[in-house]
């Protein structure tokens, strides 16, 4: 009947985010619960009493309350409860309300959720959100829907699987803003060995009142892996992204708010020499053009290439005890080259990791470069020093 708990969190490098919490839940009744927290960070102190319980066989409700005294927000309150109730085995819809206060604003918003399961392999999902928030210079009424589709079917060909959401949320206030957002994904197996994968993300932002286009975001990408089961040493993914970001024309005089551009080609593979050796390589290439308010198009381009081996110092024998088993040793080597400004970066990588289960890695390790391995990333050059990665793999 009582479960307590006590979690926290450390900043290792940045901003300071330090938390100590603890809490406890408390079953009062067969299907109801409380739960209490009191969390002291550097940011900030909060306290939360929640309140969730089983209406029905078919209903679940719940009630939180939050107050806390936060250095961005200040001090603030919230407030918030809903419930979902399965309609039928393929149906089912939810329902919250919230309440919000910080400094000199007050956030009130009601969201209702539907999702039907249509067959064995389509689910649509539909979600309506009216909220108003309130200060001291504007009064906003929000109104924001969605609609999201997903089609799985695992005996089609080899699998397919697809995603699609779009998004709209229109802004009232002194002025009319209206934006768009779209969401879609697509995975296709042709064979047991070779998968295909597409994306396709979009962003509108209007000025309604003034007619003029805010911002606009642009992420497109295509992929593939290639694992050939028969010949299991060996696996290849490519992909490709553009990506292109248009800030509103009202920030072209800032000069962080940058208009950019950006191909992104991508190829890397893994080839197991022997049970005790992996060889692993990584070539990328960026083709990106970037101006500032009405200025020209500057354009770069930018080289990465990366080599590594993989030593497995103790294989995953289940026989073995935990601590002696999964562990491997990767030894990296970067090299980045621009050659617009003709620069050249090369440094080395470390990183140890161990299997935690059949599908996690947890690996820790120290980056001698300052950048990453993902040219779609802004160059902001502070990726030094220890780091900690979990894999997951299926």
């Amino acid at each position: 009947w009582l479960h307590p708990y006590i979690r926290g969190q450390g900043t290792l490098r940045g901003e300071a985010n330090n938390q100590a919490a603890v809490g406890t839940d408390i079953n009062i009744g067969k299907d109801t619960v409380i739960n209490l927290t009191e969390t002291a960070g550097t940011l900030g102190n909060s306290t939360i009493i929640g309140l969730s319980a089983k209406v029905t066989e078919d209903t679940d409700a719940y009630a939180n309350l939050e107050v806390g005294n936060d250095i961005r927000l200040g001090k603030y309150a919230k407030t918030s409860y809903g419930q979902s109730t399965q309609l039928s085995s393929k149906s089912s819809i939810y329902t919250e309300q919230d309440y919000s206060s910080y400094r000199e604003n007050i956030v009130r918003g009601n969201v209702f959720g539907y999702n039907r399961k249509i067959s064995d392999t389509f689910a649509i999902g539909l979600t309506y959100e009216r909220s108003n928030i309130e200060n001291r210079a504007n009064v906003i009424d929000r109104d924001t829907g969605s609609i999201a589709l997903s089609y799985l079917n695992p005996d089609y060909m080899h699998g397919i699987k697809a995603y699609t959401k779009i998004e709209c949320r229109n802004d009232r206030g002194t002025t009319e803003v209206r934006q768009w957002v779209t969401e879609n994904d697509l995975l296709c197996r042709l064979t047991e060995g070779l998968t295909l994968t597409g994306r396709g993300n979009w962003g509108w932002t209007q000025d309604r009142t003034n007619n003029t286009d805010k911002a606009e975001f642009y992420e497109l990408g295509a992929g593939f892996s290639f694992r050939p089961v028969l010949w299991d040493r060996l696996n290849l993914i490519g992909k490709y992204s553009y990506i292109t970001d248009l800030p509103p024309l009202s920030q072209w005089d800032f000069p962080l708010d940058i208009e950019s551009k950006k191909n992104v080609y991508s190829i890397e593979g893994i080839y197991d020499l022997c049970r005790y050796l992996q060889l692993a390589g990584k070539i990328a290439y960026r083709d990106m053009k970037e101006k500032n308010g009405t200025s020209d198009w500057t354009r770069s381009n930018t080289y990465l290439y990366i080599g590594r081996t993989n030593f497995h110092i103790m294989q995953n024998k289940p026989n073995k005890p935990f601590l002696l088993r999964g562990w491997d040793l990767a030894v990296e080597y970067r090299i980045l080259a621009n050659t617009q400004i003709e620069d050249k970066k090369k440094g080395a990588l470390v990183e140890l990791d161990k299997d935690i289960g059949k599908y996690i890695r947890l690996g820790a390790g120290y980056n001698f470069t300052d950048y990453d391995d993902d040219l779609r990333n802004e160059d902001n050059w502070d990726s030094k020093g220890w780091f900690m990665k979990i894999s997951g793999k299926y």
